[in-house]
Parts: structure tokens; sequence; C-alpha cells
């Protein structure tokens, strides 16, 4: 992707694994969307996957353990 192609655009993190309460401070400073899960729980799935490049305000899917 050349370097015009990701004005906008940010490159997804990786927040397996990540309590959500620490994922969301990540999607928010990125800001990224996202549905509200219970602060302890655990994300064990998220798409698009991390290294992605989206535009910043897209949806992040994640599911929890929860």
């Amino acid at each position: 992707m050349t370097e015009n192609n990701l004005i906008g655009k940010v490159e997804v993190p990786d927040i397996l694994n990540l309590k959500f309460k620490d994922a969301r401070s990540i999607l928010d400073s990125m800001h990224l969307s996202y549905d509200e899960h219970k602060g302890d729980s655990v994300i064990s799935y998220q798409k698009p996957s991390a290294g992605f490049y989206v535009e910043e305000g897209s949806y992040i899917y994640i599911e929890t353990n929860e």
C-alpha cells in the first residue's frame, strides 16, 4: 500500500487476550468503534485482524470470553 493510500487510515491493533477495559483504551485512542462488553472480560476474537488498515472510525468486531 502506498503512503497516499494510508491517509486517514489506521492499523488495526492486536487486542486479543487483553481485558476489554484495556482494549477499549487502545481502540478509543485510535478512533475505532466497537460494542461494549464487561470491563474484565477478555478479548477472544477480533475482526479485522491486527495489521489490517482501516478508515478512522471503522467498526472492529470483538468477542469476549463472557
